[in-house]
Formats: C-alpha cells, structure tokens, sequence
C-alpha cells in the first residue's frame, strides 16, 4: 500500500545498520568522506560500519557476484564484552563485576552495554561508584 500512496514502485524496508551501510557505500570517498587513517584502500574489500547510539550497530559490506556491494547488518552490539590480555585493565575487570550485579548477568555483559548511549551511563556510574 505504501508504493501505491507515495508513487514508488518498490518499497523495501531494512535494518537501520543496513541503510547506514548502503549510504556509506554510496558517498563519494574524496568529497563526502574523513580519513581517519592513511590506509591503502584495497578495491573489493569488505567494509565494515559501525557507530554507537542507543545500543551498537554494526554492519559489513563485502562486493558481490555483479560488482556491487550487498549490506549485511548484524547484531554484533549483542556479541560478549570480554576484556584479556594485555590490552586490558584490572579495572575493566571491575566494571564487568559491577554490571554483572547490576544487571544480574549471570556470566555476560554485551558490548552494547558499554559502548553506546546507555553504555556511556554505564561507565560513568561505575567510575562514579568505584571513585566517589
């Protein structure tokens, strides 16, 4: 009914992460684009798009059979925040401790919990908690 209301032949509708990713292929990356790293771009690469808002959203690109890119979006903000090695922190440690009992997790905390609007709470009250 909608294509018949607004005069669009074909209506499809999509994860928000994929939208994002079909806009980031669509940009032109001289003009509408920041480089952030001064990385040889390989032609054909998978892309991958990410951003933080309400929770994580994630997406990949990778170039299909006619040459053009197809948008895959994912639930990765739902994938495990697991902080090892030496990368990490006795005090990452503790603010996994502290969402557990926060959010009754019995072994699991998303990344989506940390790195996103709500994640940014999440760290402050911990911050706030553990350096009154």
């Amino acid at each position: 009914q909608m294509e018949v209301d607004i005069g669009i032949e074909k209506i499809e509708l999509i994860n928000d992460f994929a939208a994002q990713g079909y806009g980031i292929i669509s940009l032109d990356p001289h003009k509408e684009c920041e480089v952030l790293q001064n990385a040889k771009v390989r032609e054909g690469s998978p892309i991958a798009v990410i951003g933080a808002g309400t929770g994580l959203g994630e997406a990949f690109a990778t170039m299909g059979a006619n040459g053009d890119y197809e948008v895959w979006p994912t639930e990765g903000g739902h994938s495990e925040f697991a902080p090892h090695g030496d990368g990490s922190s006795q005090l990452e440690y503790e603010m996994i401790e502290y969402l557990q009992i926060k959010y009754s997790a019995k072994a699991r905390i998303s990344v989506e919990r940390i790195v996103s609007g709500r994640g940014l709470s999440n760290i402050y009250e911990f911050l706030a908690w553990k350096f009154p």
